[in-house]
């Protein structure tokens, strides 16, 4: 959960700054201990936030929707080891509990859950260690999801 929380707040930030200039010259480089779940160089809109009206709510408080096309490529946010993995429910299978997913436990022990997979859309398998910006899976619309 502290995991959901931290790249929730890296993806306010990023949202709020989106619009300043890039140019951070004196600024030394770093490696991230997150970032967004999608290929440097794109921008997708957050559609769902914190404590969002329509999923968004008790343990899931914390979770952020990115609106993607079916097939877009997902990244890893942070490093870890792959835990779990479903990929067997259909894009059009609306119902809650069965959305695709892959989970990555941190060496902290958090968990991040990349959720809403489209069928057969892991590209990675368990026990793969995975680091900030590797290629986790595709996007999709499984279970109980809005829109892609």
């Amino acid at each position: 959960m502290k995991s959901i929380v931290a790249f929730s707040v890296i993806c306010i930030l990023f949202l709020s700054c989106k619009n300043q200039s890039s140019e951070v010259s004196d600024v030394p480089s770093v490696e991230a201990k997150y970032v967004l779940p999608y290929p440097v160089g794109r921008e997708y809109t957050c559609s769902q936030g914190f404590n969002g009206q329509y999923s968004h709510y008790g343990s899931f408080r914390y979770a952020v929707d990115f609106a993607m096309s079916i097939g877009t490529l997902v990244t890893s946010a942070r490093s870890g080891r792959v835990v779990y993995i479903v990929e067997s429910y259909s894009d059009n299978d609306r119902a809650e509990g069965h959305e695709n997913v892959v989970i990555v436990m941190h060496d902290d022990t958090t968990y991040a859950r990349y959720v809403h997979l489209t069928t057969n859309g892991a590209l990675v398998a368990i026990g793969h260690t995975v680091a900030p910006g590797d290629t986790i899976g595709l996007s999709g619309n499984s279970g109980s999801s809005g829109a892609p």
